[in-house]
């Protein structure tokens, strides 16, 4: 199947290339910084200077060659400073590389590019409208809305009813929601692309989405919601797709303010079962779960590696989480570098379901169930159920007795900072790093417990504190997530500080956590 899909790439690279070379003879290339004012495009040249608004130049240039049966916009090495563009069908626009043509959105725009078809390609996209406030000064905003951003236009590449559309060689950063979003498009490309630096999700397909490919791409760390949604609106549906050595990163998550929480390929079911048949081949996934909501028919998992606690999740906010008529064959399951305990949380397969030739073997023998009966996803989600009874929470007590600590408190991302025994309240987290001395070691959801910044978390097994305190396992498989955390199970946390502590969860309701904890004899 893989060596199949690569050899599809290959034809289509090759096709690709001759009707570039057919259109460079026949078609009209338009190069911003010198042909607008001479051939009569537009008033003036576009500057590129990293000052100037070139919007109305490069949408005339796109405008032209559309009218002229189609061409190349060529954007020249310089900083352009756009509102909202719009590519149509048989339109390329191209810079001469990610490094020297840059991008930036200086409007509150819907889409900085709204791709309707046609092609972009070999440029960088900034939401940010300078350099002053981008890469390390990059401010992320709050609550996956972008509320305080640095970033200004709503989304960086907006696919909107585009058919043949192609994503290629882009690299997309820091937008107030998504760096990519993609509602209704057939036959999408997205290859060789980068995107990271999200105030809400990396990349969304909301549908109506049918035919599409992302080959090669890297979605990184940092969003203020999910890292990668497949979430079509209601009616809508997402189908027929293809991830090919793609890598999820999610290693740096937290960092610069940004969530810790959605670092998942989200699968979302609909209850007429349209949202199906998605083969992810040859990825890589690092700390980026696969997550699915409802029932999702005819995915595809082959020779994909993933270093994670659980390779497929359902969360507790979910009443249903459902592989139907899966193929998972030749995967590598592990966890932190070494091979994975188990691979499922929650989640379920079922129907006629392939597993085979996975690494470790033990997973090709997981059950397959009947099946649910509902399709579609509800949730009960963590922000929603926060918003709703905030007031009413009760933000916790710490009770010492001894060298041991109680804990109670809320969940719905509270967290607690080991060092002086802090609850710290999610509002009073928002924007700040991981890794700062203010914020918690670890943040608890709904699901699941998660280690911040330089924090990590083991499961050790049932039992109570003083089970452990004197026989520590040896072989620790650290963490940065537990999934489905348990009442009477007891776990080891690294905090950020470097002290160990061992914790043992009493009490887990939908509201709150009960847990003791108390730091091993050589770390206190």
């Amino acid at each position: 199947m893989q060596e199949k899909f690569s050899k599809i790439l290959v034809i289509y690279f090759a096709v690709l290339m001759l009707n570039v070379s057919a259109f460079a003879e026949s078609w009209p290339i338009v190069n911003v910084k010198t042909d607008l004012a001479q051939k009569g495009i537009y008033k003036t040249n576009a500057r590129g200077d990293a000052k100037t608004d070139d919007t109305l130049a490069l949408q005339a240039a796109i405008d032209y060659v559309k009218a002229n049966g189609g061409g190349y916009v060529y954007l020249p090495a310089g900083v352009y400073e756009i509102k909202s563009i719009k590519v149509y069908d048989t339109v390329t626009v191209g810079g001469i590389s990610r490094e020297k043509t840059i991008l930036r959105g200086i409007d509150s725009a819907y889409a900085m590019i709204e791709l309707r078809g046609g092609t972009i390609m070999n440029f960088t996209i900034y939401g940010t409208p300078s350099a002053s406030v981008s890469g390390r000064h990059w401010k992320i905003g709050t609550g996956g809305k972008g509320k305080g951003s640095s970033a200004r236009p709503v989304h960086l590449i907006g696919v909107f009813d585009a058919t043949n559309a192609t994503i290629y060689n882009i690299k997309a950063m820091e937008a107030r929601y998504d760096c990519l979003y993609i509602r209704t498009c057939n036959n999408l490309k997205v290859i060789k692309c980068h995107f990271d630096r999200a105030g809400r999700n990396v990349v969304s397909l909301v549908g109506n989405s049918d035919g599409f490919v992302f080959d090669g791409c890297y979605i990184g760390s940092l969003w203020g919601l999910y890292h990668f949604d497949i979430e079509p609106n209601k009616g809508l549906y997402v189908r027929n797709g293809v991830f090919h050595k793609c890598i999820f990163d999610g290693s740096k998550a937290g960092q610069m303010g940004a969530d810790t929480w959605g670092s998942f390929l989200c699968f979302s079911g609909d209850e007429k079962l349209r949202n199906r048949n998605v083969a992810v081949i040859g990825c890589t996934f690092k700390n980026i779960y696969v997550r699915v909501r409802g029932i999702f028919p005819d995915v595809k998992f082959i020779g994909n590696t993933f270093d994670v606690s659980s390779a497929f999740v359902k969360i507790r906010t979910n009443t249903t989480g459902e592989f139907r008529n899966a193929i998972v064959v030749r995967n590598k399951f592990l966890t932190n570098g070494k091979p994975a305990k188990h691979i499922i949380s929650g989640a379920t397969f079922s129907g006629v379901c392939k597993l085979r030739l996975n690494t470790p073997a033990k997973f090709n023998n997981i059950k397959i169930t009947s099946g649910g009966k509902t399709a579609k996803w509800n949730e009960y989600h963590p922000v929603d159920a926060y918003a709703k009874i905030r007031k009413g929470l009760k933000v916790g007590t710490v009770i010492s007795r001894g060298d041991v600590r109680i804990v109670s408190m809320p969940l719905f991302g509270y967290e607690f900072r080991f060092c002086d025994s802090k609850i710290l309240k999610p509002s009073s987290v928002a924007g700040r790093d991981a890794n700062s001395k203010t914020s918690g070691d670890i943040a608890i959801h709904i699901e699941p417990i998660i280690a911040l910044g330089d924090a990590m978390i083991a499961e050790l097994g049932r039992g109570v504190l003083e089970d452990y305190i004197s026989k520590v396992p040896e072989n620790i498989r650290w963490e940065k997530k537990i999934f489905n955390p348990q009442a009477g199970w007891v776990y080891l946390i690294k905090t950020k500080d470097g002290k160990t502590v061992l914790l043992e969860i009493i009490t887990l309701s939908r509201k709150y956590i009960q847990f003791r904890y108390t730091f091993l004899p050589h770390s206190s």
